[in-house]
C-alpha cells in the first residue's frame, strides 16, 4: 500500500511505518504527528523525504523530537521541503551558529 493510502486509514492510536525506518504516531486524526526513525542531522534519502512530504499533507505539522540540530542542520533539513526562508537579520542563515 502506498504511504498516502496508509496515512488515509490511520487512527489516532496507530503507529505506522512510512518508509523502511520511519514511523508516524498521530497526535490527533488530522493535525500533528510524531516522527521516529529519522536522524535529521544526516542527509535524508529521497524516499524518506517523499514520505515526510506526504505526512505533512496529511498532518500539517510533524514533530521530530530530541534532534538537537544546529542552525546549519536545520537549514539543510528545511531545504528538503523547499527554499528555506532566511529571516530577518540572518537569524536562520546558513552561517548562523
Amino acid at each position: 500500500m502506498h504511504a498516502r493510502e496508509l496515512l488515509g486509514v490511520l487512527r489516532m492510536t496507530d503507529t505506522i511505518e512510512v518508509a523502511t525506518c520511519v514511523s508516524l504516531s498521530p497526535i490527533t486524526p488530522k493535525f500533528g504527528a510524531v516522527v521516529e526513525g529519522v536522524n535529521a542531522k544526516e542527509p535524508l534519502s529521497p524516499a524518506v523525504v517523499a514520505s515526510l512530504k506526504e505526512a505533512i499533507l496529511q498532518y500539517k505539522v510533524l514533530f521530530l523530537r530530541e534532534q538537537n540540530l544546529t542552525s546549519k542542520e536545520q537549514f539543510a533539513l528545511a531545504a528538503n521541503f523547499g527554499e528555506p526562508y532566511e529571516g530577518r537579520a540572518g537569524r536562520f542563515s546558513r552561517d548562523y551558529e
